[in-house]
């Protein structure tokens, strides 16, 4: 490429089916290198290849576009025609739309290649949401509604779960709609109804006149769930060593310590993690 550096491990993951963005770094002897304005201050370009067939209609074989994605800072995907429209009037000085709508928003997955190999730094198209197997199989599904920031959620149904795309942070009304929508889509769609529901009882931080993330998410989540569901709460720090447990197939009771920044601490009387 002619911008950035591109490994052999690096072109699989930009050619395969997933077709994510791809962490490049920018060649610092490129001939027509990318604009500084482009990831300012950044030694890597965020690089994908057309997945859709209207980009290879609107693409050559030689352009290459800058592309951000339909939303202003912080809010979610515009994604219907009249929204776009009306949201991004001020910033877009055309917009392309289409006679197919579109049903449900996703953003761009995000990857890199680490030392470790493949790191998935945003889970979305192309990946989710293709089910996580579980080290068991349970009749009653369940709902965990993540966290404030960069949050997604996952729902169970027997031994699978479904982890959402990445919806954001819930710092705004829209956002908590988005999620809240989307919680909903999953269940038509996987045909499942959650019997629990599972959430982060960490302090959730001040948002003025909007919702507090954690506690909307939490409201969110359990207006979406029928009457004769249960709401869990349990700690953020628990959940992580969960996750890494489940990662590992872990069966068998153990000891796990975690280190992970600065936290307040579990309020009395509440649960202190899964």
């Amino acid at each position: 490429m002619r911008s950035v550096s591109l490994s052999a491990e690096e072109e699989r993951l930009l050619t395969s089916p997933a077709a994510p963005i791809v962490l490049l770094a920018r060649r610092t002897d490129a001939v027509r290198p990318a604009a500084e304005s482009v990831a300012p201050g950044n030694a890597y370009l965020g690089v994908m290849l057309p997945y859709a067939p209207v980009h290879l209609l609107l693409l050559g074989a030689d352009d290459l576009w800058v592309m951000t994605s339909a939303n202003l800072s912080g809010a979610p995907i515009l994604y219907r025609d009249a929204e776009a429209e009306a949201g991004l009037a001020e910033i877009a000085d055309a917009i392309l739309v289409h006679n197919r709508e579109i049903v449900h928003r996703v953003d761009d997955s995000v990857v890199r290649i680490g030392a470790g190999g493949r790191q998935i730094l945003r889970r979305s198209r192309g990946y989710a949401p293709a089910p996580l197997a579980l080290p068991f199989a349970d009749g009653q599904s369940v709902l965990a509604g993540g966290a404030e920031l960069k949050n997604t959620f996952c729902l169970t149904r027997g031994g699978e779960a479904f982890l959402s795309e990445h919806i954001g942070d819930l710092t705004n009304a829209a956002v908590l709609a988005s999620y809240a929508e989307t919680m909903a889509q999953y269940e038509q769609f996987f045909e499942v109804t959650a019997r629990g529901a599972r959430r982060r009882s960490a302090p959730c931080v001040s948002l003025g006149a909007t919702s507090g993330g954690a506690r909307g998410a939490g409201r969110s989540a359990a207006r979406a769930r029928p009457a004769s569901s249960r709401a869990y709460r349990g700690g953020a720090r628990g959940a992580r060593l969960s996750c890494a447990c489940a990662r590992r197939r872990a069966r068998r009771d153990g000891l796990g310590r975690r280190w992970d920044g600065v936290g307040r601490g579990v309020p009395r009387g509440r649960s202190r993690g899964l």
